[in-house]
């Protein structure tokens, strides 16, 4: 996330979508279910599409540090809520 938050902070973009998709492969990973990688490569791409949204890319680095804070509080339906918001 540190990386990401660099990356966005000084506009490298390349930086930021390769720590990006970085952290959701950490996401779909972390469980240890073999299959979740293969359904995870479909939705890179709609991934890919949302720096748009975004008035500077560090925001994107927030957006990421509030899901992985959900998720280190065990609050597992508000990350996942907020990662499904984040991924549309």
């Amino acid at each position: 996330l540190e990386q990401l938050r660099t990356a966005g902070e000084q506009s490298q973009q390349a930086a930021v979508v390769r720590h990006d998709m970085a952290f959701h492969r950490w996401i779909v990973e972390a469980p240890g279910e073999p299959s979740l990688p293969g359904v995870w490569v479909p939705i890179v791409t709609r991934i890919r599409l949302v720096y748009s949204r975004h008035a500077h890319l560090r925001e994107v680095y927030a957006d990421h540090r509030a899901i992985f804070d959900l998720f280190q509080q065990k609050q597992l339906d508000q990350a996942i809520e907020r990662l499904r918001l984040h991924i549309r």
